[in-house]
């Protein structure tokens, strides 16, 4: 073949407990099996020849019987793609593996398990390079340089890894852009990041983080997915493809317009559609509430969840300020006049930005605890 079409994918954590989301972590769950089901769907609509699961299949290295059983028997109805992983520093390949399991995998599965090594897919073109955790930890690096034959197989690369600088450490197989350079790959599908790094290039080498599939705690926002590449001895196409069921989101809200409790709801819900589109409903998300309450403004936060109970997940962090009425405190003996006073003497040396923010937060320092912002 003069050119292959690769699935990338790293990192699906397929039975991991998703416990801050309450009652909806078991929903939660079965959703990552439902994206994993989806990859191989979409490599079936894509036409993929090879695809390749960089590491962290699983979330645990001893992985329930019923999940192994699931997951071969999806490789197994997906011939005749070819199908290559690798262990990672969750699923790292121990004694008790399923990776290291005789007889367990389909014929169109291999597994990196251990150590740099080689296998070769003739009728795909392809010499596969890959490399697998036998512990959680490996701090030295698994891209050891090899001599490849001068041939007309591509060689593409599979493991888990941190890219580091040179001469940085890690504890996860420290991979440097010199080691991917002298590697002789024209890809080397990565995994571990799971934060999605657009591809890039190491002399001829292109290499790609495709991120995790699914979220699993906030902070790992957005769309999730994976890489499509179309790799030949000239070239090296790749596009990223959505594949989550639902995406994660963070969000920060100024209430400070809000009159009631609906006009705060109004403001968090347009953020949340200007975050995740029409479809926001369905996702998941923290809000945090920020800025100065109007007066008479009162409300809880189970209160405003209540009101958005219609998205899917929303957890909401109240950081906004609570209204106080300044024109009591303008003369007389009060602890707050005299704080006033006090700032009104520094006015001319202190800018009035730093000055306004002393006032702000000052007053209702009075109130109780205040969180102030960076």
């Amino acid at each position: 073949m003069e050119s292959v079409r690769l699935l990338h994918c790293a990192d699906l954590h397929l039975g991991a407990e998703v416990v801050r989301l309450g009652t909806r972590s078991r929903a939660r769950r079965a959703e990552f099996r439902r994206t994993f089901h989806r990859i191989l769907e979409l490599a079936k609509e894509e036409k993929v020849n090879l695809l390749l699961i960089a590491g962290d299949l699983f979330d645990v290295p001893v992985v329930p019987e019923e999940l192994c059983t699931e997951v071969r028997d999806a490789f197994a109805a997906a011939y005749p793609l070819q199908i290559a992983l690798c262990s990672g520093n969750h699923d790292p390949a121990t004694c008790d593996s399923v990776y290291l399991r005789e007889d367990f995998w389909p014929e169109n599965v291999t597994v990196f398990a251990s150590g740099l090594a080689i296998k070769e897919f003739p009728e795909l073109g392809v010499r596969l390079l890959g490399a697998g955790f036998t512990s959680t930890y490996c701090s030295h690096t698994l891209l050891r340089r090899v001599s490849l034959p001068a041939d007309d197989l591509l060689n593409i690369g599979i493991m888990h890894g941190t890219l580091v600088s040179e001469g940085q450490g890690s504890e996860h197989n420290p991979i440097t852009l010199r080691q991917i350079e002298a590697s002789g790959l024209r890809y080397l599908a990565l995994g571990h990041i799971h934060t999605r790094k657009e591809p890039a290039k190491a002399g001829e080498t292109t290499y790609a983080y495709p991120g995790c599939t699914e979220g699993r705690k906030f902070g790992e926002n957005g769309p999730k997915g994976v890489y499509i590449a179309d790799v030949s001895r000239y070239s090296c196409n790749v596009r990223f493809v959505p594949v989550c069921e639902r995406r994660l989101e963070c969000l920060e809200v100024d209430i400070s317009e809000a009159e009631n409790l609906g006009d705060v709801a109004s403001l968090v819900r347009k953020a949340m559609e200007k975050a995740a589109g029409k479809g926001y409903r369905e996702q998941i998300f923290r809000v945090t509430v920020k800025g100065e309450q109007a007066e008479g403004l009162c409300f809880g936060i189970e209160e405003l969840e209540s009101a958005l109970s219609d998205v899917w997940y929303l957890e909401v962090q109240d950081k906004t300020l609570p209204f106080v009425d300044e024109a009591g405190f303008g003369a007389g003996g009060s602890i707050q006049s005299v704080f006033l006073k006090k700032l009104a003497e520094r006015e001319e040396n202190v800018k009035a930005s730093r000055l306004e923010m002393a006032r702000k937060y000052g007053l209702r320092a009075f109130l109780g605890p205040v969180d102030i912002e960076n």
